[in-house]
């Protein structure tokens, strides 16, 4: 486990990337389903992604995304769980942070995840 709060064990790649979120399903608010929302990255990792939006979303929120790498050809696609969400602390910045936990519908969908996060580190080698 990481010092400070950490919780992740994959290395955090600081990226402001754009991102397209689709709600898929909300218990805590179902009028949310189908709700469409641009925003930035502020880091991925192979299991997560840490987003900036204007409003917050409801813990175990389902989610689908595509988040448009700068150094990839289209976007990569993945789906989604909100796991937690903070205010921001600087009034500047406005708007949550929001963590989400990646998962992917199918093998291929999990490797073109995987493989755009080891492209940032310069890794391009399989995971064992």
């Amino acid at each position: 486990m990481k010092s400070g709060g950490d919780r992740r064990s994959d290395v955090r790649h600081q990226r402001d990337e754009r991102v397209l979120v689709k709600i898929l399903n909300s218990d805590d608010d179902p009028s949310l389903a189908g709700t469409i929302l641009r925003c930035a990255t502020q880091d991925v990792s192979l299991e997560g992604v840490r987003v900036r939006l204007p409003q917050p979303l409801p813990v175990g929120c389902e989610l689908d995304l595509w988040v448009k790498m700068h150094d990839r050809a289209g976007p990569v696609s993945a789906t989604g769980r909100v796991v937690w969400v903070h205010e921001q602390e600087e009034p500047e910045a406005g708007g949550f942070r929001v963590g989400i936990r990646v998962g992917a519908r199918s093998g291929r969908e999990r490797e073109a995840w995987r493989s755009a996060i080891r492209a940032l580190a310069g890794d391009s080698a399989p995971e064992g």
